[in-house]
């Protein structure tokens, strides 16, 4: 009798919870992008980027794998600071990101500190698209920034 009113409140407060917006969805994505780059699993980064994804040069989603893999062999050491300048929803399903994004070894801090860092600094513009799972990456792009775009 306990568990079946352990299963009925279990369920009701399930059946009760807000739904994640979409705009939340893509937030979490970046997040769990920068646990992953934080923690050295170029595995973990691949299984939020779409299989048909499509970088710089024409690149695809091996060759993202195998530059994560070499920079995580590279750097022991990985931090990571993310600056979410807008998420925008497009009306054919797809979504758009542009954020800032700091690679260094050592504590970042916050973005303050930024200008006294050695960090690799980048703006990057993601294209998303959803899935049976959530939101994927199908498009990066980014070029060089400078601290002020972390503000």
């Amino acid at each position: 009798m306990r568990l079946r009113a352990i299963v009925i409140v279990a369920s009701m407060l399930v059946a009760c919870a807000e739904p994640v917006s979409d705009e939340q969805q893509l937030r979490d994505l970046v997040a769990r992008a920068e646990q992953a780059a934080e923690a050295r699993d170029a595995s973990e980064l691949l299984e939020l980027v779409a299989p048909h994804y499509t970088g710089p040069g024409g690149s695809h989603r091996e060759d993202l794998f195998r530059m994560a893999a070499g920079y995580f062999l590279v750097n022991q050491q990985v931090y990571v600071l993310t600056r979410i300048h807008s998420v925008t929803l497009n009306p054919d399903g797809t979504a758009s990101a542009d954020l800032a994004v700091a690679m260094a070894r050592t504590p970042l801090g916050d973005h303050r500190l930024l200008a006294q860092t050695r960090a690799d600094l980048f703006r990057v513009q993601l294209e998303l698209v959803r899935d049976d799972d959530g939101w994927l990456i199908y498009l990066a792009q980014s070029q060089p920034a400078g601290p002020g775009d972390f503000l």
